[in-house]
């Protein structure tokens, strides 16, 4: 259904004298000149209202209309783009994509080396502070707290079963290992 065209044949005997004439009923003539009448009608321009006119306006220009129609043949109003505009088309999408995606890669490379600049910049700016103090006293390089240490075992050796009472010298000696650190740590 709908993918073959029924076409209707008609033969007419002509009986007379001249081949080039053919006679119809009336009915036949009558509605001939009704189709050509109302097709000279829908030709005249008709009056329409400002409102329709500017709507037909506002209407984009179509190309021509075919008079004839072939069998199986469509009829699309609009026009159609050929197979060498669609590529160039999808040429220039792909040239813009292109364009796009270095673009960003640019952004992004330059983005990076910032990134790379600062952190080289901390890095030696921290490289040149500890350089400065590498030049270690020789205080520092003797055993730190050694009085508190020396307590510690006493204490410890005193109360062999009782080292909780020791906790006080433990954490007089822990506080002084760890200002010791940080003194190593500063600069002098």
């Amino acid at each position: 259904m709908g993918t073959s065209q029924s076409s209707r044949k008609l033969t007419i005997a002509n009986d007379e004298d001249d081949a080039n004439v053919i006679k119809i009923s009336d009915a036949v003539a009558q509605r001939l000149s009704e189709s050509a009448a109302a097709a000279a009608q829908s030709q005249q321009p008709s009056a329409k209202s400002p409102v329709q006119m500017s709507a037909v306006a506002a209407l984009p220009a179509r190309g021509p209309l075919p008079m004839h129609q072939e069998a199986g043949e469509g009829y699309y109003p609009h026009f159609t783009i050929t197979a060498l505009e669609v590529k160039q088309q999808k040429e220039q999408e792909l040239h813009e994509q292109q364009l796009y995606w270095k673009q960003r890669l640019q952004n992004l490379e330059k983005s990076h080396q910032n990134i790379n600049r600062t952190f080289d910049e901390e890095y030696k700016k921290a490289l040149s502070y500890f350089d400065d103090c590498r030049d270690i006293n020789i205080q520092f390089t003797a055993r730190p707290c050694d009085e508190n240490k020396e307590k510690v075992l006493k204490c410890y050796q005193e109360n062999l079963r009782e080292t909780l009472k020791c906790s006080d010298l433990v954490q007089q000696f822990s506080n002084c290992v760890d200002q010791r650190r940080a003194n190593l740590m500063k600069c002098n």
